[in-house]
């Protein structure tokens, strides 16, 4: 999340680098290489590489381009609270989570319901934890059941999630960070907000 240099390239099949205006690319002994992101592109740069793959009729096999980033603005304390007010079905939410690559969490061992479920991500060092204000029990599956969300948090990779006190959202990489924000507003699609205090209908 440093402010060094980055250059954007494009790599062939024939193991050639190329760069957005066709040139041969030589990548530095000490460069660090990641998959390109809006966090670290202009609007000019991902317009013109949108542009470059659509003349080559390269189809990214997911799309990387026009990513949502999370605004450090945003980024206060030790949790991302915009879900804490938003209901799901259970058999959307298991499904979505399944679809994403979320994993079980926390799972009270006497009642044997789930807490949370949690992503893992090694390279980071951290691993995003969505809590379930609404327990799901791991016994009994209820597609219809309203399951009632929390904070999405981060903890140290390798922890348990339930042990450790969340890293502050400033130590997250902003790439992370905005990921699991969007993977989990695509959880919440089909969300409703959670009622006010003696409002339910």
């Amino acid at each position: 999340d440093g402010e060094d240099e980055v250059t954007f390239f494009r790599p062939l099949t024939d193991g050639h680098l190329l760069d957005i205006d066709d040139d041969a690319f030589e990548l530095d002994r000490e460069a660090v290489v990641t998959l390109a992101h809006s966090r670290w592109m202009s609007d000019t740069d991902e317009r013109a590489w949108s542009n470059h793959l659509a003349d080559y009729d390269v189809q990214p096999p997911f799309p990387q381009l026009r990513r949502q980033v999370y605004p450090r603005a945003y980024a206060l304390g030790v949790g991302v609270d915009e879900f804490t007010d938003v209901v799901v079905k259970e058999g959307n939410l298991r499904r979505g989570w399944t679809a994403l690559g979320w994993q079980n969490g926390n799972v009270d061992g006497f009642e044997g319901y789930l807490h949370n479920v949690i992503k893992p991500n090694p390279i980071a060092g951290l691993t995003a934890a969505l809590a379930l204000r609404t327990g799901i029990s791991i016994r009994h599956y209820d597609d219809d059941a309203d399951v009632g969300l929390g904070s999405l948090t981060f903890v140290p990779f390798g922890e348990p999630e339930d042990r450790m006190a969340p890293v502050p959202l400033t130590e997250v990489p902003t790439v992370m960070l905005s990921e699991m924000v969007a993977e989990v507003r695509i959880l919440t699609v089909n969300g409703i907000p959670r009622q006010p205090e003696g409002n339910e209908q």
